[in-house]
C-alpha cells in the first residue's frame, strides 16, 4: 500500500499549499506564520527562468492586499499569516520535510528551486500521509479481524485490499489533506476499545492503556480537522458502554495532550486558546448567516448528492462499499456486535449531516465527497462479510472501484468543480484529451496559486508539477502506471494465496 501511495504527486492546490507553507516555515525558520512562504515570483538566472521567494512586509493589512499567494486558503491574525486549518497535518509532515530538505541541502540543492520545492513536497507527503494511510490497512485489518473472528484471513485480507485500493483512501494518501490522518485515528480509537472490550477484567492494565490510548487518537483526530470533534462523544458513548467509570476516565485523560497541543497552537497564533483559524480566514470562505461562517441546517436533496449523484456520489465512485452494508447488517443481527454496529452507522450518519450543514459540501476541486473520508473506515468495516457471502458480486464491485480510484490517482484526484460527471471528465484526460498527455494532468504547482502565473502552459517546469514514478521512463504516458500494477498484482495475488493455506492453531498476537 505505501508503494501505491508514494508513487504519485499530485502537484499544488489551496489546501496542501497552504500546509506545506507552513511545514516549510516550521523547519526553516521555527515559525507558526507563513508569512515568508506565499509568494514566489520569476527571476532570470544564468539565461534560465526560475523560482525566488518572496516575503511580506509585516504586518500585512489584509489578506486581499496580498498579490497572488500560492493559496487561499488563509488566516490573518495581529499581521501575520496563517492556513485555515487545524495545525495537525504541518505537524505531522513538518519532520519528514526537514529529513529531505537535510538531505538536498547535503547534495547541493537549492531549497527554494522549483525541482527542490516539488520533490520535497511529494516525499514530504508520502512519508507522513502516504505513511499513515499505508499503516491504516493494517489497523483496518486487524479490526475486521476482531469483529468477526469467525470469518477466515482470506475475506479478511480481500477487504483491507479493497479498503485501500477502492476508496478515496487511495488518491487521498497522495495528498498533504487532513482526512485520510482523521479516518485512521478515530478507526484506531475504535480498534483500540474494541479489543480492549475483549480484555479479561484481570488484565486492567493493558485495558487502561488501551482506552488512554483510544482518547489520545480520537484527540489528536481533532488536532487535524476540526470537525472530527463531532466523533469524540460518539466513541465516548461507545467507551462508556464497554468499559467502566476508571476506564472511561483514563479515555477522557488520553485526550488530555490533544488538547494541550491545539489549544497552545491556538494560544501563540490567535491569541487565544480558544480562538479558531476560521474566524480570521478571508470573507469570501465566510456566510453571512451560517454558524461560524459555513455552517446552516442540513439539506436532504445535498445528502441524497453525496451518496448517491455522479457529481459527488459516494456509491457511485466506491460502488463495492455497498456491499458494505451486507456486513454492517450482520454486526447488527449478532448480540455481541450490535453496539459496534450502531456505533459504525452514528458514524456514518453524524459525518454525512455536517457535510450536508456545510456550505462548501461539493469540496471544491475533489474526486467523490472527500469530506466523508473519516466515516469511510466505519462503512468499509462491513466488507469481510460480503466478501464471504457473496465473493464474486463484491469482487466485480471492488474491481470497478479499484479502477476508479487508480483513474482518478493517475489522472488528477482534484477534478473541478463544474464537472458533474468526473469519471467522464477523467476518462476524456486518460484517452489522450489534452496534450501534455493522459496522466498526471494537474498544472498547478506547490509554488503557485494560479497555474501558468510563472512558467508557460507545456513548459518542463509545468509538466513535472505532478507526476507518477513510473513517468522517470515514461514520461506523460499511461505506460509509466505498469510497474505499479505489477507489484501490485503480485503483492495482492501472494498475500491472498498465503491468507488461503490452511493456518494452525496458535493466534497471531
Amino acid at each position: 500500500m505505501f508503494l501505491a501511495y508514494v508513487w504519485f504527486h499530485q502537484g499544488g492546490g489551496w489546501q496542501q499549499n497552504s500546509r506545506l507553507d507552513q511545514v516549510r516555515a516550521l523547519v526553516g525558520a521555527g515559525e507558526l506564520r507563513i508569512n515568508d512562504y506565499l509568494l514566489y515570483r520569476p527571476v532570470t538566472r544564468d539565461g534560465e527562468l526560475e523560482i525566488r521567494r518572496v516575503a511580506l512586509p509585516e504586518p500585512v493589512p489584509s489578506l486581499e492586499s496580498v498579490p497572488d499567494p500560492n493559496s487561499g486558503d488563509l488566516s490573518l491574525h495581529d499581521g501575520r499569516v496563517y492556513p485555515n486549518k487545524a495545525p495537525g497535518i504541518s505537524l505531522l509532515a513538518a519532520p519528514a520535510y526537514g529529513v529531505v530538505q537535510a538531505v538536498g541541502s547535503r547534495l547541493g540543492a537549492d531549497p527554494d528551486a522549483w525541482r527542490s520545492l516539488t520533490v520535497n513536497a511529494w516525499l514530504a507527503t508520502a512519508l507522513s500521509v502516504g505513511l499513515v494511510g499505508a499503516l491504516g490497512c493494517l489497523v483496518f485489518y486487524r479490526a475486521s479481524r476482531a469483529l468477526f473472528p469467525e470469518i477466515g484471513p482470506l475475506p479478511q485480507l480481500a477487504a483491507a485490499w479493497t479498503f485501500g485500493l477502492g476508496t478515496m483512501m487511495f488518491p487521498f494518501s497522495t495528498m498533504l489533506f487532513d482526512h485520510v490522518p482523521v479516518a485512521i485515528l478515530l478507526l484506531l480509537a475504535f480498534t483500540l476499545l474494541v479489543r480492549a472490550r475483549d480484555l479479561s477484567d484481570a488484565d486492567r492494565r493493558a485495558g487502561t492503556l488501551a482506552f488512554a490510548g483510544a482518547g489520545a487518537a480520537a484527540g489528536f483526530a481533532v488536532v487535524f480537522n476540526y470537525s472530527a470533534g463531532v466523533a469524540v462523544p460518539l466513541l465516548a458513548a461507545y467507551a462508556w458502554r464497554v468499559g467502566s467509570p476508571r476506564l472511561l476516565a483514563s479515555f477522557a485523560a488520553g485526550g488530555i495532550a490533544p488538547a494541550l497541543v491545539l489549544a497552545s497552537y491556538h494560544a501563540l497564533c490567535f491569541g487565544s486558546p480558544f480562538a479558531l483559524p476560521h474566524a480570521y480566514m478571508a470573507q469570501t470562505f465566510r456566510g453571512r448567516e451560517s454558524w461560524l461562517g459555513m455552517f446552516s441546517l442540513p439539506d436532504a436533496m445535498v445528502a441524497w448528492k453525496l451518496l448517491f449523484s455522479s457529481h459527488r456520489g459516494l456509491f457511485f465512485t466506491s460502488p463495492v462499499l455497498a456491499a458494505a452494508a451486507l456486513g454492517i447488517g450482520r454486526m447488527f443481527s449478532r448480540r455481541e456486535t450490535r453496539d459496534e454496529a450502531i456505533l459504525c452507522v452514528a458514524m456514518i450518519a453524524i459525518f454525512l449531516v455536517v457535510n450536508a450543514a456545510f456550505d462548501r459540501w461539493h469540496a471544491g476541486f475533489t474526486f467523490g465527497p472527500r469530506y466523508l473520508i473519516p466515516a469511510l473506515p466505519f462503512l468499509a468495516l462491513g466488507l469481510a462479510p460480503a466478501f464471504e457471502r457473496r465473493p464474486w458480486v463484491t469482487t466485480g464491485l471492488a474491481v470497478v472501484s479499484a479502477a476508479f480510484m487508480l483513474l482518478a490517482t493517475a489522472v488528477n484526484p482534484q477534478v473541478p468543480n463544474p464537472e458533474k460527471n468526473p469519471v467522464r471528465y477523467l476518462l476524456r484526460h486518460f484517452a489522450g484529451d489534452r496534450p501534455q498527455g493522459p496522466v498526471s494532468s494537474n498544472d498547478l504547482g506547490v509554488y503557485e496559486g494560479r497555474a501558468y502565473t510563472i512558467y508557460a502552459f507545456g513548459s518542463e517546469r509545468v509538466r513535472w508539477n505532478s507526476f507518477n514514478a513510473g513517468e522517470w521512463v515514461w514520461p506523460a504516458s499511461r505506460a509509466s502506471l505498469l510497474p505499479l500494477l505489477l507489484v501490485l498484482g503480485v503483492g495482492v495475488a501472494a498475500s491472498l494465496r498465503i491468507s488461503g493455506r490452511p493456518q494452525d492453531s496458535r493466534e497471531i498476537p
